[in-house]
């Protein structure tokens, strides 16, 4: 008998057994609210808006017109004008990003693309090599590159192949400014693993503000839709002013403005 309430004694009673049960229930509640109060809700991306201006190079004066805007904007620079690398380092050293504006050959031979384009009766070879030429123009900071002109250029799949495969060995991303609706630069850089975008829209195709705002609501739009756009317009001291009007509204819409190589996937 005595040895039965020996070992009796050694069992605890129900009532701490349940009384610990609860405090450390209670212990591990309290842990788990503290550990969800300390990790942040998950950030919802914002849209995401680039704006390129093309056409830098001839001179000064918009380069300095665009410095005035405080925004991410990407800079364009055709080769061989007389201010091309001097806009494109003072740029980046100003923290703008900077494209070479690639000259290559329009539907018709009235329109000249300028020195340096790329022509659809050239060899592989020479698209190659005029490719690499305007490349180096530059100073070494560009990051991408857009076409400049090139409805008939863009459209032929081996002329795309042989300049797309040329950017590739540099990283450089392809805007595919969509001068056609017969432009092939978007799905053959996508097929080559080339970072690439296209434009969405045109921003000053006429030379008024109330279009030019227009068109930035445009490219609002397309950009809460989508979650990304891309516009494009032109170093004209009107598309710069109505542009740096048009930024508050964009970023009061929630919007952030970032460089093509933010959206070039």
């Amino acid at each position: 008998m005595g040895e039965w309430i020996s070992k009796n004694k050694k069992k605890p009673p129900n009532i701490l057994i349940l009384f610990f049960s609860l405090i450390i229930l209670w212990c591990s509640l309290f842990l788990i609210k503290s550990i969800v109060k300390k990790i942040p809700p998950p950030e919802i991306p914002k849209p995401k808006i680039a704006i390129i201006i093309d056409d830098f190079g001839c001179c000064k004066k918009a380069a300095q017109k665009i410095y005035e805007i405080p925004a991410r904007l990407t800079l364009s620079i055709l080769p061989y004008l007389p201010y091309s690398s001097e806009i494109a380092r003072s740029a980046v050293a100003k923290g703008y990003e900077v494209m070479l504006h690639l000259p290559m050959e329009p539907l018709s031979p009235l329109h000249n693309p300028g020195k340096g384009a790329i022509y659809t009766k050239m060899s592989q070879e020479e698209i190659t090599s005029q490719t690499r030429k305007d490349i180096i123009n530059l100073p070494p900071v560009i990051k991408g590159v857009n076409n400049h002109m090139g409805s008939r250029a863009t459209a032929d799949e081996r002329v795309m192949k042989a300049m797309l495969q040329e950017l590739k060995k540099d990283n450089l991303y392809y805007i595919d400014s969509v001068t056609s609706k017969d432009a092939l630069g978007f799905s053959i850089a996508s097929e080559l693993g080339v970072r690439t975008a296209r434009r969405d829209i045109f921003l000053d195709n006429e030379k008024d503000a109330d279009y030019i705002r227009a068109q930035i609501k445009k490219l609002i739009e397309k950009a809460l839709k989508d979650k990304k756009a891309i516009g494009i317009g032109h170093a004209h001291s009107l598309t710069l002013e109505v542009i740096k009007e048009m930024v508050p509204e964009i970023e009061k819409k929630g919007i952030k403005l970032v460089f093509a190589s933010e959206i070039a996937q």
